[in-house]
């Protein structure tokens, strides 16, 4: 894990995860300030180079919280995740989501 003061060194992205932050400037997206997006995004989309660095910068209370919370993450990534960190089902938001549960036609 990345300490507290070695996070605000470096306080910006690698090059090589710029990829998976395409609707944004990668550039101008703070490690501290948007960790909420920054993990759920990688969660998300994040190959095996991502997932490893993401685990070395952020404590795994703060990305159990993201995965708890988020509502980017797919329900495929949320159970995932919420497997990997042994997080209880009904803590998940992505997994109780009642519209996904049961579907109205919109005919």
């Amino acid at each position: 894990m990345v300490s507290e003061s070695s996070r605000q060194k470096r306080r910006r992205l690698p090059r090589y995860l710029h990829q998976f932050f395409w609707d944004v400037v990668p550039t101008r997206i703070d490690l501290g300030e948007h960790s909420e997006y920054i993990i759920a995004r990688l969660l998300e989309h994040g190959d095996l180079v991502a997932i490893r660095w993401l685990l070395r910068t952020y404590t795994k209370k703060e990305i159990a919280e993201v995965v708890r919370q988020s509502r980017q993450l797919s329900r495929k990534s949320a159970n995932f995740w919420r497997l990997k960190l042994a997080i209880p089902k009904a803590e998940v938001y992505a997994l109780n989501r009642p519209y996904l549960l049961s579907p109205e036609p919109f005919y």
